[in-house]
């Protein structure tokens, strides 16, 4: 009798340990990738995985969602910039935020930059980029009207 029930705790044991182990692997663990090859590989397939670059000294984190592949042929990925390098205060404003990114089948594994795709994102870090866009923007348009207002004036 003593065995049947040391035979069958050591069965719910396993069993609970495999079940465990399947729920970690489909929503918590998530593969890191160490090129730009390998993350545009997985979001070609839309598989979870992690991926942290440098670029121009910003710090950039990706993170690929979709549990089970495209769902609705959609990936969603996730922008994090964790570190800026620029000094201008509307540049630092992005550190630290992030935006979700539903990327269609056909554009995904084509570009890396997704914060240069803002249509198909959304969150806070969008918003900080579309804020930096129309200041530079804003900027050079002041920086032209100078040598544009001299043309005309020779005109």
């Amino acid at each position: 009798m003593e065995r049947k029930r040391l035979i069958i705790l050591i069965s719910v044991i396993v069993i609970a340990i495999i079940i465990i182990s399947t729920l970690f692997y489909f929503f918590v663990y998530t593969k890191k990738c160490n090129s730009e090859e390998c993350f545009l590989t997985a979001l070609r397939k839309c598989e979870r995985v992690q991926y942290t670059t440098i670029s121009e000294g910003n710090i950039w984190h990706y993170k690929i969602q979709n549990l089970f592949g495209f769902s609705k042929r959609t990936c969603t990925v996730n922008v994090k910039n964790v570190k800026i390098e620029s000094e201008l205060p509307l540049a630092r404003n992005i550190e630290g935020k992030s935006m979700s990114c539903k990327i269609t089948a056909e554009l995904a594994g084509r570009f890396i930059q997704i914060q240069s795709k803002l249509e198909f994102c959304s969150g806070p870090l969008k918003e900080s980029l579309q804020d930096l866009l129309i200041d530079q923007l804003y900027t050079y348009i002041i920086q032209q009207i100078g040598p544009l207002a001299e043309e005309i004036k020779r005109a």
